[in-house]
């Protein structure tokens, strides 16, 4: 936890300006580690409730889903239009073969599932962004149908059948809910291991630039080790604010900021024992 700290206080680099450099990404590895697990465990937890919500849903909602058979690239059944609003009507299921009528169910929902004569369509607004529509033509697709049951509906495609019932439907979302946090924390592990490194080799040649500035006379070593060390800071904040919530404008220039700032403080604070030695 000292080493974790250690970054914060600019003393602190006057010690770690010329340790090895496996040792700096050694510390590196265990920081970039940490700091995926808790945005992992943060975001699983953000999770949750929506897969519940989306389980109970599901489970509510099996017996509603009407016959559907997609066959040579157009939709063969149902021939009627089929809305399943989910949630707060914000979002919905719908069959519709009529063309004309397609843009009116876009407009009214911000997230859409849709099925036309011709089309698979999905709908998706951000908070703060605009809504984007994707489609998929049916005849870049095998031929599939829904069949109803007395428990739900079966999904068939060739020569596979998938049954959804609120058993295999409870038995997914369990199994989805316990993988949720090792596969956030993979992802972001992987994240960090490739754009962290790539920040500090570009924040080096600051640091460089700082060096000469300051006249430090330190070596690419100590520079690197040095720049390695102020990313901490920077990158603890944004984890920060992503775990509430926060959203700051220039939030990259805010980060660059904080950065360059330890970079000046940690040359300083290695280049006072220097000075102390040649006096």
């Amino acid at each position: 936890m000292k080493a974790l700290r250690g970054p914060f206080t600019p003393v602190f680099y006057a010690k770690i300006a010329s340790q090895p450099i496996p040792k700096t990404i050694a510390f590196l590895m265990v920081f970039f580690l940490i700091i995926s697990a808790v945005l992992a465990l943060n975001d699983a937890i953000l999770i949750n409730p929506r897969l519940k919500f989306i389980q109970q849903w599901s489970m509510d909602n099996l017996k509603k889903i009407p016959a559907v058979e997609v066959k040579g690239g157009a939709l063969i059944r149902p021939q009627e239009t089929f809305m399943l609003e989910i949630g707060n009507n914000l979002s919905v299921f719908a069959v519709e073969p009529d063309r004309q009528k397609e843009a009116d169910i876009l407009a009214k929902y911000r997230n859409a599932v849709m099925l036309t004569s011709s089309q698979f369509v999905l709908q998706q607004t951000g908070r703060d962004s605009p809504a984007e529509v994707k489609r998929r033509d049916f005849d870049k697709t095998r031929d599939w149908k829904i069949s109803p049951n007395e428990s739900g509906f079966s999904l068939e495609f060739e020569n596979n059948r998938i049954f959804f019932t609120p058993e295999t439907v409870r038995k997914w979302f369990k199994v989805v809910a316990i993988f949720l946090f090792p596969a956030f924390l993979i992802a972001l592990f992987v994240i960090y291991c490739f754009t962290k490194p790539l920040q500090i080799l570009f924040f080096s040649l600051i640091g460089l630039m700082a060096n000469a500035i300051l006249k430090t006379k330190a070596s690419y070593k100590q520079v690197f080790n040095i720049c390695s060390y102020a990313l901490v800071p920077p990158t603890t904040l944004v984890a920060v604010l992503e775990v509430f919530r926060l959203v700051l404008p220039g939030s990259w220039f805010l980060f660059s900021a904080i950065y360059t700032l330890y970079i000046f403080l940690g040359l300083q604070a290695a280049k006072a024992p220097k000075d102390q030695e040649e006096r």
